[in-house]
């Protein structure tokens, strides 16, 4: 294992044996992620390898052992220390890198956090893209209320109408076009019973790196998708399919400014477009697909807005900033459409 990184208690230990099949990593530290991962994201994930019928390896970083739920046959645990350095976001994406040095290069892993919760299908339909050589499955994974247990082993059709109807505050302030939230990389839109999302920055849920260099910075979110072809990359956008959440407290907080319509409307504002010279083609492809959350998939009000998004009236780049260095420094491997 690398030095510097991996905390002191595996360090000198034997290599171990490379895991193949299915593995699900699982990072979750505090009073609060453990309950978490032991009440609702591993039963939820259980549920799901029980419907595709999967064995795994559940891969827990944590800062201690904690009980799980019952274990069938065939799915395995294993606690491993958290990495450095800050038990926050640079510790949970060097659990990612750790857990992708662990495993054999036809495995197939899944990247969750504490607080993701899936449907029934996900593993099903992982393995049906993988089968047909996709590499690369994301999801949109939209924040709900920590405060309300989400059904464990539902399927996605009914987590995506149980996602909406209990939708974190977050989310509402994401919402097409009255939403106040500061952060438009994803938006939701709702009319009629239809409710939709667009992000430029899909959650990478499971992938099958067959072996190779997977780079990202500063989490999965923003650039692990650079190391793969378009091609070889899926979005799920039908609630069939399924469908994953996230639990976040109701006190959790966030940057508001003037709503969204306000943004897009005058080039005076930091409007919606201005946001997006900060994407790459593949960003802006992801944010064109419509996901359906609610409903059979029909305009809810995204179309033209999606549209004008993604190809606003030409205007000053903005300076470079922080943000932009983070999504163009990874390898140029697989970055635009191909």
């Amino acid at each position: 294992m690398r030095r510097g990184r991996t905390p002191a208690g595996r360090i000198g230990n034997p290599a171990p044996s490379k895991l193949s099949g299915w593995v699900i990593v699982l990072p979750g530290w505090g009073e609060r992620c453990r309950a978490l991962l032991a009440d609702r994201v591993i039963p939820a994930v259980l549920h799901a390898l029980h419907f595709a019928d999967q064995g795994a390896t559940l891969l827990i970083y944590s800062d201690v052992e904690f009980r799980l739920p019952e274990l069938p046959a065939g799915v395995t645990a294993q606690f491993h220390p958290v990495p450095g350095p800050d038990f926050a976001f640079e510790s949970l994406s060097n659990c990612h890198r750790d857990a992708l040095t662990l495993i054999e290069p036809a495995a197939r892993i899944m990247l969750l956090t504490a607080d993701m919760v899936v449907s029934r299908e996900v593993f099903a339909t992982c393995n049906t893209h993988f089968n047909v050589g996709r590499r690369l499955i994301c999801c949109i994974a939209p924040r709900t209320r920590q405060e309300v247990l989400p059904p464990i082993g539902a399927t996605g059709r009914d987590l995506g109408a149980w996602a909406w109807e209990h939708r974190h505050r977050m989310t509402r302030e994401c919402t097409w076009p009255d939403g106040h939230s500061f952060d438009i990389w994803r938006m939701y839109f709702e009319r009629e019973g239809e409710v939709a999302a667009h992000a430029f920055l899909p959650h990478p849920l499971a992938a099958m790196p067959g072996g190779r260099h997977v780079a990202f910075r500063p989490t999965i979110d923003v650039n692990f998708a650079a190391s793969f072809s378009a091609g070889e990359t899926y979005l799920i956008s039908d609630p069939a399919e399924g469908v994953i959440i996230e639990q976040s407290p109701d006190d959790k907080d966030f940057v508001m400014t003037t709503t969204m319509a306000e943004r897009l409307a005058s080039p005076a504002l930091a409007s919606c477009p201005q946001f997006v010279p900060c994407a790459n083609p593949r960003h802006l492809a992801f944010f064109m697909t419509r996901v359906v959350l609610v409903g059979a998939g029909g305009d809810c009000g995204d179309g033209e807005v999606v549209a004008r998004i993604s190809s606003p009236t030409p205007r000053p780049r903005p300076r470079m900033s922080m943000v932009r260095r983070d999504f163009h420094r990874p390898g140029r491997r697989g970055r635009g459409l191909q």
